[in-house]
């Protein structure tokens, strides 16, 4: 049954839902309590780089801190499937870059993340598929093609290439470079 898997699928969208008079950690805590996760808040806090600013009240987040935020609270639940949904919004430079490294530490941790974003350059040497929709309808992209994704669209019922490759996990195609020097995996007897 589908609600089944709902505890499995992790979701970050446009608005955070944090609550502003309380402090990162406490939006932490009282996430994980209300839905019965087992992730570890100080590793989590440390692992998006906000352990030294856990105790402020969210109202005086940035931008770039209300998504790491996000993405902890994102991380309390251990998601296989992580959904995101215009994850580089109202980030500047360094928090493109964040996000950037997620991604990749996501997937070398064998999830799944799917994403929803207008930045298609930017995540697609990151992507083992693309899809893309034009005008309401929904084509695909071939990352084999080429650097210019506009020169691999074919629609969706074409053919689809037999590609062998395995999907790379960052730019580069090497391993991520972790979060802020903190290793993928939590401390002994904790839970990402």
């Amino acid at each position: 049954h589908p609600r089944d898997h709902r505890g499995s699928i992790g979701l970050l969208s446009h608005a955070d839902g944090h609550y502003d008079e309380l402090s990162g950690r406490d939006n932490l805590m009282l996430a994980k309590s209300l839905g019965s996760l087992e992730g570890e808040v100080p590793y989590l806090l440390h692992r998006v780089g906000l352990n030294a600013r856990a105790n402020d009240p969210v109202r005086v987040y940035s931008a770039g801190m209300r998504k790491r935020l996000a993405f902890a609270r994102l991380l309390l639940k251990n998601p296989a499937l992580v959904l995101l949904d215009e994850p580089y919004a109202a980030l500047d430079t360094d928090g493109h870059d964040f996000v950037d490294l997620l991604l990749g530490s996501l997937r070398s941790e064998g999830r799944t993340v799917i994403i929803s974003t207008h930045q298609v350059r930017r995540v697609g040497a990151m992507c083992s598929r693309e899809i893309r929709l034009e005008s309401g309808r929904v084509v695909a992209l071939d990352p084999s093609q080429g650097p210019n994704p506009e020169d691999a669209i074919r629609d969706v019922n074409s053919p689809a290439p037999q590609d062998s490759r395995q999907p790379s996990v960052s730019p580069s195609g090497g391993n991520p470079a972790p979060l802020v020097d903190v290793p993928a995996k939590p401390p002994a007897g904790g839970n990402t």
